[in-house]
């Protein structure tokens, strides 16, 4: 960045398939252009940030014969003293970052297992009321947790229903006409109460 008496420095938001356009006309958008002097800052995905030195007494006409160009031309100043205050404004941002990202995990730590337990909880409701909905009052059924491997689920799924497919269940199968979907969003039907529980 060059600022003086007679020199300038300005920033020029320039289209990002312009670049090539702006690179080759830049010079001769004013008599009084540095040449050489355009160097790109940054670039994302629609524009690109470039700066141009010229002299200060041309700076009104120059930005004029940008715009009908298409280039955007922004004033710039540079203070050491706000570069400072940026930089420790960042830095203290970041610190602020940290601690409430610590805070975060602490409170995530101490809340799992108070969260876990009302889930289990919730599910052995869950599961309580879709079995008095399935086989009726009295209650006469018995719930059980399962984790078979991935590669034994189909056999497991097979025994249970061979063993709770019977008459007190008013389970139908597929090929019954009307029957839905397992009770409580469960992809697919079984003559049992089914909810599964995934761990991450």
């Amino acid at each position: 960045m060059v600022t003086s008496e007679h020199l300038v420095t300005l920033l020029s938001i320039v289209p990002k398939y312009s670049q090539k356009d702006w690179l080759s006309s830049y010079e001769s958008l004013d008599t009084f252009v540095v040449p050489r002097s355009s160097k790109k800052l940054y670039e994302d995905n629609e524009y690109a940030l470039y700066t141009v030195t010229l002299f200060a007494k041309v700076v009104d006409n120059f930005k004029v014969h940008a715009r009908e160009k298409g280039f955007q031309i922004r004033d710039f100043e540079y203070s050491p003293e706000a570069q400072e205050s940026r930089k420790q404004e960042l830095e203290k941002l970041l610190q602020d970052q940290e601690v409430m990202r610590t805070s975060l995990l602490q409170w995530c730590y101490a809340s799992y297992s108070e969260v876990f337990s009302s889930w289990m909880h919730f599910s052995a409701v869950r599961v309580f009321v879709e079995s008095i909905l399935r086989y009726g009052l009295p209650a006469r059924f018995l719930s059980v947790v399962l984790a078979p491997s991935t590669k034994s689920e189909k056999k497991v799924r097979n025994i249970l229903e061979g063993l709770c497919g019977n008459a007190n269940s008013y389970w139908r199968s597929e090929d019954d006409v009307g029957m839905a979907a397992g009770l409580g969003g469960e992809t697919e039907s079984h003559p049992y109460v089914s909810f599964t529980i995934n761990f991450v």
